[in-house]
Order: C-alpha cells, then structure tokens, then sequence
C-alpha cells in the first residue's frame, strides 16, 4: 500500500510545478497543486531526509534528486509516517557568533589556500545544518533578520551538529554526528 501511495505522489508531483514555499506569494494558491493525499515536495523531502534518503538540498522542489530518492525508498520497502514539513529553530548565539569568512572563493584552488572553509553568513550556517539553502531558508522565514534569538522555522529534519574541539571549538564539518536542541 505503502509503494501504492508514494508512486501516486511521484506521479503528481512530477506533472505538477513545485510548490512554493510557506508565506511565499509568487504562485496564486489557486496554481498550487498538491497531491490528493495533501503531500506537497517539501512534505516529501523531509519524509525522505528523515528516512536516510537524501533529497539534495531541502528547497520545496521535485528534483532529480528527489525523485531517485523516492525511486530508492519506494523499492527498499519501507515505511514511514509524514511528520510536519517545518518546526521552529532559536538562532543562538553561537550561531550568530561565527565565525565567519567575508566571502567564499569560486576557484578551487584559491579555497584550497584557505585555513578552513567556513560559512560567511548566519543564514548559511542555519542553512547548512537543516539541509536546505539559503534562499529556501529566507523563502520560509520572510522578512527575518536572522539574528541570536530570533525564532524562525526550518525543515523538520535531524540537524547536522559540529563536533567540537577539546577546547569546546567547532571542528572542520563531518555531517550529522549529534542532535541539536530544535523546538517544535
């Protein structure tokens, strides 16, 4: 049944434009085409993340990705319960606190010269630790400042969490290797 389901999603999906993100006002919610069973590609991707099964970055978008993703959840058998597309993140302070690099190099081996490859922004950094991008982060949370303790909403998926240092430092990324406090 479960197989059922997720190939009717797939098959809408794939015909209808993606959904735009909430509190967005480019589409007409007349033009918004959401599954019958209400499941939008954001919804889809965040079943997915959560399940294991990477859907690229989190953007509210059927992409390539998503749709070999799908393709891997539909014939691995699994089963998985939708949960909210977005919950609710406070920007702490040490999110906000960087540290930060002015700008990213676009040659290769200009960033290889670097000490580290950092974030350059705090809406980068959020970004990158609920698997989305920045403009799709902005796109949820309109208008905000992104500042230490301005709550916003972000995919609801497992956060990707920097080790640290034995000096309590960040350490250079490494994925997802410890959960941080989210707020629902």
């Amino acid at each position: 049944m479960t197989v059922l389901v997720t190939i009717a999603i797939v098959a809408t999906l794939s015909q209808a434009p993606a959904p735009p993100a909430h509190g967005t006002t480019s589409t007409p919610p007349a033009q918004v085409q959401q599954t019958p069973e209400g499941i939008d590609a954001l919804q889809l991707q965040v079943m997915l993340d959560r399940a294991g099964l990477t859907p690229g970055a989190i953007d509210g978008k059927m992409g390539a990705n998503t749709r070999k993703a799908l393709a891997l959840f539909n014939s691995s058998g699994r089963q998985s319960s939708l949960v909210p597309a977005t919950t609710t993140y406070r920007i702490t302070a040490e999110d906000a606190a960087g540290p930060f690099i002015p700008r990213l190099p676009s040659d290769m081996l200009d960033s290889a010269k670097l000490s580290a490859l950092g974030y350059t922004s705090v809406v980068e950094a959020v970004a990158e630790r609920f698997h989305t991008t920045p403009a799709f982060l902005q796109q949820l949370n309109p208008g905000v400042n992104f500042a230490a303790d301005q709550e916003i909403q972000v995919p609801n998926v497992e956060p990707m969490v920097l080790p640290t240092q034995n000096d309590g430092r960040p350490r250079a990324e490494t994925g997802r290797t410890a959960r941080r406090r989210v707020t629902h």
